[in-house]
Formats: structure tokens, sequence, C-alpha cells
């Protein structure tokens, strides 16, 4: 590291910043809920801008690459700058890709803008996971981190449906029209209740490579990579695997997905305690879950009442596997939070991309639910690397 403005690097603020905390979850939700908007309107977006439902699909691969590129990149760049004012320039880069999209002429604008999300997505996720814990004392970080993350899950509840409808009535620019108008509140929150956030040393390239070098820190970044990609592998396909199940019809399917998905919310809200006293411990159980789950799934294919309850065994570490991995990856990089948020972040995204392209192989070649031993699987030898330490 060299030399920066001057700060600490936790909580040097006095009482906690909860009102910081909030905007923070409200930039991960707003970031999310775009990143994903596509989906619920992919074949609007193709028939308007002429371009088939496969190229359409550019608009969600393309965010993620960048995003795993610009997490580490931004750190890198922004050297000292107070990290406030860092987080609102990356939320303005939302807020141009959002206006990009629902203006745009052609695809190529459209992914363009897409990309651009991409930058200010991997920023601000690697600077907003490590500002969090500056806003309250240590033994509520984890509390902290976890209201952070569950933008993420809010934004899959609440974002998609609500963008999708937006979509149906008024169309697919309307959805991101409305997403910019999320992306300026959320600039407003920051500016309103982030404090300064100084930095006390500017990250360099030999941060990154000090981390890697270190066995403790591959293994957690191997541990995010299993267990993310594991989770993407198999819900990718959850809905037609559910549409799927005897008993199960189709208007059916949406109240199981609400239900999978508030129970991943409260999951991670209540697991942050029992994190911060047995860390080890909660995310082998976390692996675990989801190796059970996932491979009872595969076993329980056309039994209801059993398939619905394993549902309900993995929402749990879908919830809480975000939180209790970016714990699991600081605590390996304590010296370099910030480089530590970068490589996770980085790393999720590489997990969503192979994950997901994983399990459309696996059910292109074999069928549901192949997938799902797959992500069992993954899951297993997560737990594998949990024993290697």
């Amino acid at each position: 590291m060299q030399p920066g403005a001057p700060g600490n690097t936790h909580h040097p603020l006095g009482s906690p910043r909860w009102a910081g905390v909030g905007a923070l979850a409200l930039g991960v939700f707003a970031f999310v809920t775009t990143e994903f908007l596509p989906v619920g309107v992919l074949p609007q977006i193709a028939a308007d801008l002429r371009v088939s439902l496969s190229t359409a699909g550019l608009m969600l691969t393309a965010p993620g690459i960048v995003a795993a590129m610009s997490a580490p990149a931004t750190l890198l760049l922004a050297g000292a700058i107070d990290r406030r004012r860092l987080l609102i320039v990356l939320t303005g880069l939302l807020l141009l890709a959002d206006l990009g999209c629902a203006f745009a002429p052609n695809f190529l604008v459209v992914v363009l803008g897409r990309a651009l999300l991409g930058a200010g997505l991997g920023g601000f996720w690697a600077v907003a996971l490590a500002a969090g814990g500056r806003l309250v004392p240590a033994r509520l970080i984890a509390r902290a981190v976890s209201l952070i993350v569950a933008g993420i899950t809010c934004a899959t509840i609440l974002g998609l449906p609500t963008g999708s409808l937006i979509g149906s009535v008024w169309g697919w620019r309307a959805s991101f029209a409305a997403a910019a108008i999320l992306a300026g509140i959320s600039i407003l929150g920051q500016a309103v209740f982030l404090p300064s956030l100084p930095v006390a040393e500017k990250l360099v390239r030999s941060d990154f490579l000090l981390l890697l070098r270190r066995g403790k820190v591959r293994r957690a970044l191997a541990l995010v990579l299993c267990l993310f990609g594991g989770n993407l592998a198999a819900y990718t396909y959850l809905s037609p695997y559910l549409e799927a199940q005897p008993g199960l019809g189709s208007r059916a399917v949406p109240v199981v997905l609400l239900v999978f998905g508030i129970t991943s919310f409260l999951a991670n809200l209540v697991i942050p305690g029992a994190l911060e006293r047995h860390p080890r411990a909660v995310v082998a159980g976390q692996a675990a879950a989801i190796a059970i789950g996932l491979l009872g799934l595969v076993l329980s294919a056309g039994t209801l009442p059993v398939t619905l309850l394993l549902l309900l065994l993995w929402a749990v570490p879908f919830g809480a596997v975000p939180l209790c991995l970016n714990h699991w990856v600081q605590g390996a990089s304590t010296e370099a939070p910030e480089a530590g948020s970068a490589l996770y972040v980085s790393t999720v995204q590489i997990a969503i991309a192979l994950g997901s392209a994983a399990g459309a192989l696996a059910v292109q070649g074999l069928g549901l639910p192949a997938n799902f031993g797959l992500g069992a699987g993954l899951a297993l030898v997560g737990c594998l690397l949990l024993l290697q330490g």
C-alpha cells in the first residue's frame, strides 16, 4: 500500500451510522435490480430492437464480465479518493447506464449502456462492502454487511417483478426509466447520509498479488466459486424444474419462488450473530445445506411435499451465502479489506457466469434435474475446501 489521505480503515466515526448503511443497501438494491432487469423484458427488447433472443441475452452477459474486471480496477485507479465521493460517482454510472438503455436508438447503444453498468457495479460492490464495516463498531460489522447484502435479495423479491410489471404495462424502456429514478434516489441518499470516508492508504497492484499468494485467500475464493457457482447452476432452471413437478401448477410457481425469496431474505438477517461467533461452523453448515438440499431435489423429483421442504432448506444458504462468504474472504484478508472485497466481487461475478453456463450444459446434455446434481457436487467440493483450513 502507498500513503494516501488520512483516516482509519475501520469505524473512525463514533456512533454507528445506520442511515449510511441503509444508503449503501439501497445502492446495492438499485444495481442488482438493473443488472437482472432484462430477464423480465428480454422478448420485448429483442422484438423492438430487431435482434434474436440469444443476441439480446448479451445484456445479461456484458455487465458480469465488465464487473469482474472493474472491481479491482476501480480501487487501483481511485487511489486515495474519499470513498463517499467514489460511491456517488459509481452510482452516477448506474444512472447514465439506465438512461442510455431507456433512450437507446439501437442494440449497440444498449450493450454499451450495460457495459457501463458493469463498470459501476463491480466497483460499487467492492467499495460498499468495505465501507459498511467502517460505519459501525467491529461487533456490528456482520449485521451491517447483512443489511447491505439484503439489498440483493430485496432486488430479487421486489425489484425484478416490479420492473417486469412496468415493462408489461408501459414497455421495456419505462422499466429502465424507473430504474434510473431509483438510481437518482440512491445518489441522493448517499449524498445525505454517508459521512466522509477518507482512506489511510491507497491500494496498489502488489496488494492484490500479496493476497493471492496466500493459500487461505485462494481457498476462500475457490469456496466462493463453488458455492455461488453451485447455487446459480441450480437456480437458473428452478422455474422449469418446479413447473415439471406433478401437482404443482404453473400458477403456483411464482408463489413458491416468492416464499423461497422471503426465506432467503430472513436467513440473511438472522445469521450474522452466529457468523460472528462461529464463522467456520456457519460457513460449513451453509455448504452442507446446499449439497443436501440440491441432492435431495434430484432424488425427490415427483414427490411434491418433500420437494417443497428441500426448497426451504436450500433457500436458507441461498440467502446467507453472500454474507457468509464475504465474511470468510474478509477474515482471510484483514490487512487489506478493500482488496479482499474486490477479489470477492470479481470471483462472485465469474462464478455467476460459469455456474449459469455449466448449468445450461448439464440441462442440455442430461436434462433436468442434472444441474441440481452439479450444484450439489460443487457444494461438496466447497466442504472439502473448508476441511483444508
